[in-house]
C-alpha cells in the first residue's frame, strides 16, 4: 500500500502558487476499486488524501464559482517518482480578486 495526495493550486503571474478561490469544489473520480471512488472537496487546497496500489487515470472535475463552469482534468496517477506534479491550462474569464493581489 501507498499513501498519496493531490493538492490543486494555481499560479499567479510570477508562477508562485496561490489559494484556487476560484473554484468552489474539486471533485476526484478514482478507479472503482476504492471505497469512496468519487470524492468532492469545498475548500482549498481541494486536498485529498488516499491509500492504495497501483496506478490509473484519474479525473478531477474543478467547479468555478457562480456558476463559472466546469473544467475536467485528467492526472495520471503513479509512483514513478517520490513526489511530482502537473501543470494544467485552465482558461476562464472569472477573475477574483484574492487572485489579482497575489
Amino acid at each position: 500500500m501507498r499513501e498519496w495526495s493531490i493538492e490543486v493550486w494555481l499560479l499567479n503571474d510570477r508562477d508562485e502558487d496561490v489559494p484556487a478561490t476560484i473554484f468552489e469544489k474539486a471533485t476526484y473520480e478514482l478507479h472503482p476499486s476504492f471505497p469512496k471512488p468519487r470524492q468532492t472537496f469545498k475548500k482549498p487546497p481541494f486536498k485529498i488524501e488516499e491509500e492504495g496500489w497501483g496506478e490509473f487515470d484519474m479525473q478531477i472535475l474543478l467547479t468555478t464559482l457562480h456558476r463559472g463552469g466546469d473544467h475536467t482534468l485528467s492526472h495520471d496517477l503513479n509512483f514513478a517518482q517520490e513526489q511530482y506534479e502537473s501543470k494544467h491550462t485552465i482558461v476562464s474569464s472569472f477573475k477574483s480578486s484574492e487572485t489579482e493581489e497575489n
